[in-house]
This record gives C-alpha cells, structure tokens and sequence, in this order.
C-alpha cells in the first residue's frame, strides 16, 4: 500500500473514531464540536519517535527540540541510518549536546535492541506484549513513555495513559469536576470511548491546551 492510500486510510479511521465518541460521550461530543476532525499524525518512523520521547522527557520542547537538532548533527545526514548509528555511539560520543547520563544510557540501549531485533512498526499492527516488557525493562522508559510511544509511534487508536496527568485534568473540567480524575478511576470512566480511546484523548488534549475547558 502506498503511503498515500495509507495516510488516507488512516484519515478514514481518526473520521470513524470521531463519529463514534459523539455517539458514545456526550460531554466529549461537546468538545470535538468545538475543535473539528482529529488530525493525530500518520506514524511514518516510530524508532526514532521513540528516541524524541526520550530526549523530551522532563525538559521543555524548546529544549527538546535543540537536542534533538544536536544528536541529528551527530548521527549523519540519513535518517534511515540514524538508530544504527546511534547504536554505534558511545557514552563520550554523546556528552556535550545536552543529554543527560541517564538519558545517554537509555538511548543507547534502545538503539541497540533495536539494532538487535527490536521491529517498532506501525505496519504490523498493536506493540506486542512481549515487546512492551523489552521497552519496560529498559532503565528510563516507564508506562507514560510507552503509551505515548503506542500511540503516536506505533498509531494505537485503543491506548488510554492512566499515567497522563493532563488527560485527567482535563477530562475533570470537560465533566465539570473540580479535582482531576484519580487514576484508578479513568478505565471506567472512558469505557465508552473503547476502541478508540487514543483519539479520545487526543481531544481532551486538545481542549486543554485550548483553553476551552
């Protein structure tokens, strides 16, 4: 399938995903009024994706987004050839571009489990339970990170973060609750969106960062 067909098919799934949550959550139906089709991204490279989370975690996007810069500089002009790359570092090889050592360390592993045998492809469908255990095993890559990476890497439209502190949030005020929603709450409270809870999620974050509730 080409990538146009594909990006196409896709769009044709986020259209589906939104009908549905109107139907299914009122207070939702609300909000994707408000903020029109979803326009979550077409996952086209979830390896490196995945080394992005890495380097964004804790920091601003400004921050983010200079590092990124930075260790693009020294990975080479291909970004089919970044991981591999990446995986011939060492930890000297990455000093001085704004990475931390913990960080240093948990983009090596995973470019190198990758390099290894690690296949993160949105082609082939859901992150497999078994790979899932190998990115949770991975010192510095916890259940947030490998939500977001499910859902934006891999193209999940059935993930929900408990995790997610904004996703809480804001779904409290959509509800008109004062208190974000505790996170052995959210499963049942978003049972409705299921099988689309990833674009659910998306409009809650999207509302947020609106200011729209």
């Amino acid at each position: 399938m080409s990538k146009i067909k594909s990006k196409a098919a896709w769009n044709n799934k986020l259209r589906v995903a939104s009908l549905h949550l109107k139907a299914a959550d009122r207070n939702l139906g609300l909000v994707i009024d408000r903020i029109g089709p979803c326009t979550l991204n077409y996952p086209e490279n979830p390896e490196w994706f995945l080394v992005r989370s890495i380097v964004s975690q804790l920091i601003s996007t400004k921050a983010a987004e200079t590092i990124t810069s930075r260790l693009v500089g020294l990975l080479g002009e291909s970004p089919s050839h970044y991981i591999e790359n990446l995986a011939a570092k060492d930890e000297a090889g990455l000093t001085g571009i704004g990475l931390t050592g913990a960080k240093i360390r948990t983009l090596l592993e995973v470019s190198r489990k990758i390099r290894d045998g690690l296949r993160l492809d949105a082609a082939k469908g859901p992150l497999t339970p078994h790979w899932e255990k190998e990115l949770l095993s991975i010192k510095g890559i916890g259940p947030w990170t490998v939500h977001m990476f499910r859902i934006f890497g891999m193209g999940e439209l059935d993930v929900l973060a408990p995790g997610d502190l904004g996703l809480r949030q804001g779904l409290a005020r959509i509800d008109g609750l004062e208190q974000a929603y505790p996170a052995g709450e959210l499963a049942n409270r978003c049972e409705p969106w299921k099988p689309f809870a990833s674009v659910g999620t998306w409009y809650v974050w999207q509302n947020r960062d609106a200011g729209l509730a």
